[in-house]
């Protein structure tokens, strides 16, 4: 047994209003374009294999190596939860890395009309 725990994830859809702006979010809060999730969502703990396209890449990146970038222990690496939904092929698929980065497939665009709050 680790001793660690899933850190909870709390998820609210709300419509785009005309002032509203991702950057202004609170620390730990990611916004996601809700018409591109496939609810439910599910929390995990992340896996050496995970992989995900941080926000403002093209290409897909480890989780791991993720990790690395950002300089994180082992001890932190070993508390992140993954924020993940299934495709509409069945795969899964990772929306974020709860309170750290969104998947750039589900980041708020002009066309975006729902939001998807996670914290």
């Amino acid at each position: 047994a680790s001793g660690t725990s899933l850190r909870e994830c709390v998820v609210r859809v709300f419509d785009r209003t005309p002032d509203f702006n991702p950057k202004n979010a609170q620390e730990g809060v990611l916004y996601a374009d809700a018409d591109l999730l496939h609810l439910p969502l599910q929390c995990r703990r992340w896996r050496d294999a995970d992989r995900f396209r941080p926000l403002g890449m093209t290409r897909f990146r480890k989780v791991s190596d993720f990790f690395s970038d950002l300089k994180l222990d082992v001890l932190q690496k070993r508390n992140h939860t993954v924020v993940t939904d299934i495709d509409d092929s069945g795969e899964e698929r990772i929306v974020c890395i709860l309170g750290l980065r969104l998947d750039d497939r589900f980041r708020i665009t002009s066309d975006t009309e729902h939001i998807a709050e996670i914290r």
